[in-house]
């Protein structure tokens, strides 16, 4: 009696997407993919969710809307050969929010006029959008969404679990793109970032290094003065005559004279001490040097 009451309510009032799942399995008996319990605008919402956020679809927000109007033979051929059609259902359990809307009432009814649709069913293969996205249609107010598909009036189950196919394996494909594209993008960005890092640290090392040459430089300068001193303390006797100057300059200005450079390198040992003495403050060598160096 309470189905004959809610059959009878529904042929006057329209089927509530709520009940479609029980509508069509009245009529069918075998097992289809459940419809949506809820409005469109709910549905749009659930395919756009991520499975993390307690989406189902991977977050592909595709949805196949269903809109009826007459329970006629056409309709009857979709509950009993479309629906529980089993590639079909594998189709929209994988990657679809199923959705069904009776436009004789007044959501499914104001969609399909905002889609322009006079011929029913209807079926539609939906891809959510965000705002201001190409080719977006707005409804119900601040939902986007794009058709990719349509077919009114009788459809082959085949046809239709050959569609969806295609479709989701073309959005996946693209899908798997972008996200390479993403990760490829990240990976240069790090590479960009280790290499600024690396560039910042060998800047910073060449830095330090002529710092530390500059500060050389500059003890050098200060002690230059002091060689003859320590040479006579030393060794009791006059220094040889050097070049006053650093080896950049001796290097410049024995090349501009032409002359040879002799390069006096030492130490506190004892055997610098002992060229020091015997050789380099001997007079024949003061004049060898200051005749060809």
């Amino acid at each position: 009696m309470l189905r004959f009451a809610k059959s009878l309510v529904q042929s006057v009032t329209g089927i509530a997407s709520e009940d479609f799942d029980d509508w069509v399995s009245a009529r069918s008996g075998d097992e289809h993919a459940a419809f949506f319990s809820g409005g469109f605008a709910d549905a749009l919402s659930a395919a756009a969710k991520p499975d993390a956020a307690g989406g189902c679809t991977g977050g592909r927000g595709l949805v196949l809307a269903w809109l009826h109007q007459n329970d006629d033979a056409v309709t009857q051929h979709l509950c009993s050969k479309v629906w529980p059609h089993p590639p079909l259902v594998h189709e929209l359990r994988s990657r679809f929010i199923p959705w069904a809307g009776d436009v004789c009432r007044f959501e499914a009814g104001t969609l399909a006029k905002a889609l322009g649709l006079q011929e029913f069913p209807a079926l539609l293969v939906l891809q959510t959008l965000r705002r201001g996205a190409a080719d977006a249609i707005e409804w119900p107010r601040g939902c986007f969404f794009r058709v990719h598909w349509l077919r009114c009036g009788r459809v082959d189950e085949r046809e239709l679990a050959r569609e969806l196919s295609q479709l989701g394996g073309q959005l996946d494909a693209e899908r798997d793109q972008r996200a390479a594209w993403r990760q490829q993008l990240q990976q240069m960005q790090e590479m960009n970032s280790a290499f600024a890092r690396a560039m910042g640290d060998t800047q910073l090392r060449a830095q330090r290094q002529a710092a530390e040459v500059e500060a050389l430089r500059d003890a050098e300068a200060e002690e230059r003065p002091c060689f003859a001193v320590l040479c006579e303390s030393n060794y009791g006797q006059e220094p040889p005559n050097c070049f006053e100057g650093s080896f950049e300059e001796a290097l410049a200005c024995a090349r501009s004279e032409r002359r040879l450079l002799l390069v006096w390198l030492f130490d506190d040992g004892a055997e610098s001490d002992s060229l020091s003495q015997a050789v380099l403050s001997g007079e024949v060598f003061g004049a060898f040097v200051a005749e060809y160096f």
